[in-house]
């Protein structure tokens, strides 16, 4: 199962936003090129290099979209 994690204050000092993604099964995060955590969704769509984006989606709030 794929986790949406919101880093935001967690990692880098202030409100905003950042993120990543957790997969329950391999207890990792998920990496795509090279990066494991993004600050918006673009950057997270231009790094993306699978075939179900509309998964990853689905599982993000509105706010981050």
């Amino acid at each position: 199962m794929i986790r949406f994690i919101n880093l935001t204050g967690q990692i880098l000092m202030g409100n905003d936003p950042y993120f990543a993604w957790f997969d329950t099964i391999t207890g990792t995060f998920m990496t795509f090129s090279g990066f494991q955590a993004w600050d918006c969704w673009g950057d997270f769509v231009k790094d993306y290099d699978g075939d179900n984006l509309e998964r990853f989606r689905s599982l993000m709030p509105r706010w981050g979209v």
